[in-house]
């Protein structure tokens, strides 16, 4: 039986005390999350905030957390526009978003990650202080944004931009699917399937005709 016992500021996410022991896992209370212990010890500077609308979480986006994942040793993943579902431009509510995330990064063994929800606020100019009042804890920013990245440069926040070869977008993936047209190279498969559960794909023609 090992002892349990708390570290102080040892959440990679919030920063708050975690309780816990080596074999088992460490929780925070305030995050309601589980870590283990390589993820308490890591360098606070290697915690990174992903931010994304994931509509829907595509291959790109694996890319990005993997390449994240290559400099940093945590990622928070940003779901964007949380509040919102059953448009065209947001057909995906926060916790269907997830769903895709988790399964996904589940499929390639990652296991270094949170999630949390940002809702839209529509203004600009304090959208970073907004975030950073439903984040703590990162200490860098990637997006493939360059709205997003312009507006943490401007807050005097290092944040990068990610840029990839492929030129895969959710825009492109909903448009695909509204016009049926092949689409599933775009996704991971455990993607795929999961829009087959909750038949995605069918909300977004219903969205897109009506």
């Amino acid at each position: 039986m090992h002892d349990v016992k708390r570290i102080k500021e040892g959440c990679p996410v919030c920063g708050d005390d975690v309780i816990g022991n080596e074999k088992v896992k460490y929780y925070c209370k305030a995050c309601n999350s589980m870590y283990e212990l390589r993820h308490i010890e890591v360098n606070k500077n290697s915690c990174a905030l992903f931010i994304g609308r994931f509509q829907p979480f595509h291959k790109g986006h694996l890319w990005a957390v993997k390449k994240i994942l290559e400099e940093n040793e945590f990622i928070i993943i940003a779901v964007g526009s949380s509040q919102y579902s059953n448009t065209l431009k947001n057909p995906f509510s926060f916790e269907e978003r997830k769903q895709m995330i988790e399964r996904s990064l589940k499929q390639e063994n990652i296991t270094s990650y949170n999630i949390v929800a940002i809702p839209d606020i529509h203004n600009h100019a304090i959208w970073v202080k907004h975030v950073m009042d439903l984040v703590k804890g990162f200490h860098f920013v990637y997006t493939g944004s360059e709205l997003t990245r312009r507006l943490f440069a401007d807050a005097k926040l290092p944040v990068k931009l990610l840029i990839r070869k492929d030129q895969v977008s959710a825009s492109e993936v909903r448009f695909r699917i509204l016009k049926d047209m092949k689409f599933e190279q775009m996704l991971p498969e455990t993607v795929t399937k999961y829009l087959k559960e909750i038949k995605g794909n069918e909300r977004i023609k219903s969205l897109g005709w009506g």
